[in-house]
């Protein structure tokens, strides 16, 4: 069995790499890990190195065009290439995760093919987002769904789907931290040329894909920024947003608060290893990225879910809500650095695994049979 796995941006990257791992002990089947989408992005530039994990077979595609910015057009040109790719390289089943607009354009393709898809995050919610449409739509097009909860496998049902064919195994954010070996506070020091204050923070903001107009961006960070640059002491570290609309504003608005204030560092990526060690080592995650309802929990790290964004997505303790007004963040910022809030969420529930979500899914994938499964059929909830 051939299995084609692809990685269209940093976020599902480390999400889908274990599973590769995993994938690639099975001697019957053949997995070529695809690495497309942003991963091109001289904007967000990973820098993935070609020469690492010589033991997963990966394939690189460039779906990008210096001329075409706009996400529609960046759409098109992507099922374009997808569709040669496929020509080429037929699999048995495409495996794909979440809700990417550039996933979604090789789902189609895959689809037009008549090539099984599974899709990893179905049933969740970010209501803010055109994320949110593009995820269910995937679910739709897909033949296997692995899902993180009970809850996120009723709401697949709820769109047609065959409960036979709906697996709960949590989610692989989980496996990276039970499997890592995470960086000290001196060795992160060394690494990033920082040292550590009184108060450490990191911040990712996305663009919200259903804001009126990108001053609304603008002037989110700017409030965000500003809001955790009264702290004093402190150390702000921002990450780099995705290749949505609105993410160049976000990174230009980035950009000038860095020019005055040292205590800023801003990073294209960090990689799985310094991102997950520095969540562990800081005092907070503050943005809208579903990093803060995942991972950060489980690390028992408190997060600050600025806006809509996240909107809908199964939260833990740790997790404060709040808008983009500085004054409330501020206040809301200074409420998780309590020790009465930190006693709170010791021990809190958590709903995305307990990191052994990719040995699941290939568990099943390897008994799984291709017999029939294009004709789907409508799951009327009775």
């Amino acid at each position: 069995m051939k299995i084609l796995v692809a990685s269209s941006s940093r976020a599902d990257y480390d999400l889908l790499h274990p599973i590769v791992l995993e994938l690639n002990k099975v001697k019957k089947i053949k997995c070529e890990f695809l690495i497309t989408g942003s991963h091109f992005s001289k904007l967000l530039s990973t820098k993935l190195n070609k020469n690492t994990d010589n033991k997963i077979v990966k394939k690189y595609l460039n779906i990008l065009n210096k001329k075409k910015t706009n996400t529609e057009l960046i759409f098109s040109n992507a099922i374009k290439k997808f569709s040669g790719y496929l020509n080429r390289n037929r699999p048995d089943i495409l495996m794909v995760l979440g809700d990417r607009f550039e996933v979604f354009s090789l789902v189609i393709c895959a689809t037009f093919k008549k090539i099984p898809i599974a899709h990893i995050s179905g049933g969740e919610l970010t209501e803010a987002s055109m994320d949110d449409s593009i995820r269910h739509s995937i679910t739709k097009l897909s033949h296997f769904h692995f899902v993180a909860n009970d809850i996120y496998k009723k709401r697949v049902i709820q769109l047609g789907e065959n409960p036979n064919q709906i697996f709960i195994t949590g989610g692989t954010g989980i496996d990276n931290i039970k499997n890592l070996n995470f960086y000290s506070k001196n060795q992160l020091e060394k690494i990033l040329c920082f040292k550590f204050k009184k108060y450490n923070f990191i911040l990712t903001y996305l663009p919200v894909t259903y804001l009126n107009n990108q001053t609304s961006h603008k002037k989110e960070i700017n409030t965000i920024i500003s809001a955790l640059a009264s702290f004093k002491d402190c150390n702000i570290f921002i990450t780099y947003p995705n290749l949505d609309e609105g993410s160049r504003e976000i990174i230009k608005e980035i950009k000038n608060f860095k020019k005055n204030n040292k205590n800023i560092k801003v990073f294209k990526t960090l990689g799985k290893a310094r991102y997950l060690s520095i969540l562990k080592h800081f005092d907070c995650l503050i943005g809208n990225s579903s990093s803060g309802i995942t991972e950060a929990p489980y690390l028992g790290i408190p997060t600050i879910n600025i806006g809509d964004r996240q909107k809908g997505r199964l939260k833990s303790k740790s997790i404060v809500d709040c808008n983009p007004n500085r004054m409330e963040i501020i206040k809301k910022v200074k409420k998780i650095l309590n020790k009465k809030f930190r006693h709170k969420i010791q021990n809190q529930k958590t709903y995305y695994g307990s990191g052994n979500s990719s040995k699941k899914i290939v568990n099943i994938i390897r008994r799984i049979s291709l017999k029939h499964i294009l004709n789907k059929k409508f799951y009327n909830i009775k």
